[in-house]
């Protein structure tokens, strides 16, 4: 038997086995699709939120997302609540102006 061979008799029946692998012995097709991954390469997880924020951006920002429909009336425009919540973030960390 030559490569051609294998090659060919993958051609023709290459699918079916598969699909019955998966269905069969779905565990034996992950171990045979894992040795068909290249062993140099790498894989970096990291873990953001909604619009590639950082985790610990997003942890951050949570409370105050989650309170926002606690303080503002239903229905209240986006826009306008967060101009609120800007403003009173300026205004709570606002520096005094020596000699005013």
């Amino acid at each position: 038997m030559e490569l051609a061979d294998l090659a060919e008799v993958w051609e023709t029946h290459g699918k079916t086995v598969l699909t019955r692998l998966a269905v069969d012995d779905p565990g034996r097709l992950a171990a045979i699709a894992y040795g068909l991954l290249p062993k140099d390469i790498f894989v970096q997880v990291q873990q953001t939120g909604p619009g590639g924020v950082s985790a610990d951006a997003w942890a951050l920002m949570r409370p105050i997302l989650d309170l926002i429909p606690q303080i503002f009336p239903a229905g209240s425009d986006p826009a306008e609540v967060l101009k609120e919540v800007q403003h009173s973030l300026r205004s709570s960390f606002a520096k005094q102006i020596e000699g005013k």
